[in-house]
């Protein structure tokens, strides 16, 4: 958010990449999708990022920002980054705010209500659903080739090279893991 004020006590809030900055989040929706003729039905969950750029107008550039620091603790959020910007005709005061899914509507509507004038308001979807579910089932196989290692190492490694082979294969397993 970006908020702007003249000496004649104009204001504006700007957001240059953020709805009165930016939320981006995860965000669970749920669909129904066919599973065969008969009409039953299973649940799947979306994962979707969503993003707000929003730029606005307020009466005191001060007043709407402790205003808006309120807004996002009673939401759970909080400001990423900050940049107030005092110029001779104007303030600016650049938020980018980070939204838990559930609160990202909540919150927009709260900080809508802060502006005088809204000049700008894009919302945008990213599905990253494909991504999320991909990287979740190799951290599955990981975790289970993992278990494995672990058992031969328990078990079956009788001399030092089986050991150390064993060891090494769970430390670069473990590695991958954390690094998903």
């Amino acid at each position: 958010v970006i908020a702007c004020e003249s000496q004649y006590s104009e204001a504006t809030m700007d957001s240059k990449e953020a709805a009165a900055s930016s939320y981006e989040y995860e965000e669970d929706a749920s669909y129904e999708e066919a599973d065969d003729q008969q009409g039953n039905s299973s649940i799947s969950k979306l994962k979707i990022i969503k993003t707000a750029d929003l730029r606005m107008q307020v009466e005191e550039v001060a007043k709407s920002s402790s205003n808006i620091e309120g807004i996002v603790k009673n939401y759970k959020a909080y400001i990423s980054n900050s940049s107030l910007n005092n110029s001779t005709y104007r303030i600016e005061n650049d938020i980018t705010i980070r939204v838990p899914s559930e609160h990202f509507d909540e919150i927009l509507e709260a900080l809508t209500k802060e502006a005088v004038f809204i000049n700008y308001k894009n919302i945008g979807t990213q599905d990253v659903s494909e991504e999320y579910f991909d990287i979740e089932a190799r951290l599955k196989t990981k975790k289970e080739v993992l278990v494995r290692y672990e058992e031969i190492l328990r078990t079956k490694a009788k001399t030092v090279e089986d050991v150390l082979a064993a060891e090494n294969a769970i430390r670069k397993i473990q590695e991958e893991i954390e690094s998903k």
